[in-house]
């Protein structure tokens, strides 16, 4: 293996549980301190051995054979009991992958036959289920499912919150195997503000609810999607995972092209149609247009500008479907409370500092390319409430601990580079190197309850990067993981001298009443109609993301 990719493994740390990866600090200072901890060992440690071998294993590269080949070069024997239940299941992987089912059982049946794991541990989940494939019994598959349900149910960090270190799977099991518990087991796997909500019924006379799901098939990742409400609860697969991923990353791209004038002569509209066909023509004799839908993204599909998807026939989603509001399953209710404070406006107009030093290219891809935002005094001119010009990261924080009723942010925002998934995503403001960043990972793990909306009238806050197996690490699903109501975000560059008129329309929704994500839909629906492609990029690229409405409500 090359220097980097020995770097790359270094970073993770070996306990009984198995490997994790840590996401609480940018990967360079993992990298860092991996190598410190390795220098200080006067003698080879099996654990990292093992663990190393393990990844080396999974290398992409890699043929199957020689993965296998390579893990049984360690002696279990010489393990402790954890790291060597960890390492007997990467060997069943492998095993499986090249279709030496006995092997598969041999390494895995005293773990799940034995009392060495909790019935809660992502290790036992993951041995269940790949007993279920040697085996083809829904028995494995449902309880790997349940194991896997009750690990997701008990963890609060916010890395498991956004998806990013979820180490099971309690979805991919019972699709082959079980797919009759699938409505359950999602329920299971999503938040408690949603299970509570879906199970209580009584929201669902009032709107339908589409829970979409990424799970794993043979090795590769696929999207499918259980309807609730409507004609019962149904399951609908919606086929490869890298094929959509492929359609949203075009339109992402074509979008943002296209508003910075580089896309002349552009196939924006075929790119939202053949999102369309891949995301939503499945579920379409699946619901009832007519009443209101709630729909939960996962994976990347927290990128699709919905609204704008369009139709064979021309017409847009938000045209076709009275009103759906996108739903974030993060593990809280909106909170009951309110801020003291009423709007609270942060805005950063001025350039960035460049970033000139050697050695970190992430700070150099997120802050060079940025320029100044002229028209971001006249957004926050226009509107109301207690106004920070041009704000460092420490009023920026001090602010957010007021929780404000509603916090508008105009300036830059990234999803850009290498800096660890948890710190690929964030804001920009006044200050100089990394003081000029506030990462996603750190809105999260803030408490925003009583928050009633962020407004981001910034590039890119409702995209992430490193999409795992759960949720995108976007900066708009950190205020929600950290108890904000709602939160309004672009896909994609939005331009400058758009905004202004845009958000002014917004906030005089306010007056209207009733739901502010449904008002918004309307208002979309209103602003595409007869628009042109640059009209349409503008409008569509706007999310807005809600914690699951109480049952009361």
């Amino acid at each position: 293996m090359s220097d980097e990719e020995v770097e790359n493994l270094l970073v993770l740390k070996i306990d009984e549980a198995g490997i994790h990866l840590r996401l609480d600090r940018p990967i360079g200072h993992l990298i860092r301190e991996a190598r410190e901890r390795m220098g200080r060992l006067k003698q080879v440690d099996p654990e990292i051995v093992s663990a190393l071998t393990s990844v080396a294993a999974q290398q992409p590269e890699l043929d199957p054979e020689e993965s296998l080949k390579l893990l049984q070069t360690v002696d279990l024997a010489k393990l402790p009991r954890g790291a060597a239940i960890s390492y007997s299941v990467s060997i069943a992987e492998a095993a499986l992958r090249v279709g030496k089912e006995e092997l598969v059982k041999k390494v895995l049946e005293p773990i799940v036959l034995g009392n060495d794991l909790p019935e809660d541990h992502p290790l036992l989940a993951r041995a269940l289920w790949l007993m279920a494939d040697a085996k083809g019994g829904a028995e494995f598959a449902l309880r790997s499912s349940r194991v896997g349900s009750r690990w997701l149910a008990n963890s609060d960090h916010p890395e498991v919150v956004l998806g990013l270190q979820r180490g099971v799977d309690p979805i991919s099991p019972l699709v082959r195997h079980a797919p009759h518990a699938l409505p359950e087991a999602v329920l299971e796997v999503q938040n408690f503000a949603l299970r509570k909500k879906l199970r209580g019924r009584e929201a669902l006379a009032r709107s339908q609810t589409i829970v979409f799901v990424l799970y794993e098939q043979n090795f590769s990742s696929f999207y499918g999607a259980v309807v609730f409400g409507g004609q019962g609860d149904q399951w609908v697969d919606l086929g490869p995972a890298e094929r959509i991923h492929e359609r949203i990353q075009m339109t992402l791209k074509s979008g943002e092209r296209l508003l910075l004038g580089k896309n002349i002569g552009s196939k924006f509209g075929t790119r939202l149609t053949q999102l369309w066909k891949s995301v939503w023509a499945p579920l379409v004799d699946r619901i009832d247009a007519s009443k209101p839908l709630d729909i939960v993204p996962v994976g990347m599909l927290h990128a699709v500008p919905w609204a704008i998807l369009r139709t064979r026939g021309g017409r847009f989603l938000c045209e076709t479907c009275e009103e759906v509001r996108v739903v974030g399953a993060t593990g809280v209710f909106p909170s009951m409370s309110v801020g003291e404070e009423g709007l609270i406006v942060c805005g950063v107009d001025q350039e960035p500092l460049r970033h000139h030093g050697r050695g970190d290219a992430f700070l150099s891809e997120v802050l060079n390319g940025l320029d100044a935002l002229p028209a971001v005094q006249e957004e926050m001119g226009m509107l109301r409430g207690q106004k920070l010009f041009n704000v460092d990261r420490k009023d920026f924080i001090r602010v957010l601990k007021k929780r404000p009723r509603f916090f508008h942010f105009a300036g830059h925002g990234f999803a850009v580079g290498e800096g660890g998934e948890g710190f690929r995503s964030g804001l920009v403001v006044r200050g100089e190197g990394e003081g000029q960043l506030i990462y996603a990972i750190e809105i999260s793990r803030m408490d925003l309850a009583g928050v009633k909306l962020i407004v981001l009238s910034s590039c890119r806050g409702g995209v992430g990067v490193g999409e795992a197996r759960g949720n995108w690490s976007s900066v708009r699903r950190s205020f929600l993981a950290a108890g904000v109501e709602s939160v309004l975000a672009s896909q994609w560059k939005v331009r400058d001298d758009f905004l202004p008129d845009f958000m002014k329309r917004f906030y005089a929704l306010e007056d209207r009443g009733g739901s502010r994500a449904g008002e918004f839909w309307r208002m979309q629906r209103e602003m595409v109609k007869g628009a042109d492609d640059l009209l349409l990029a503008s409008v569509g690229a706007w999310v807005m993301e809600c914690l699951p409405r109480r049952i009361d409500e």
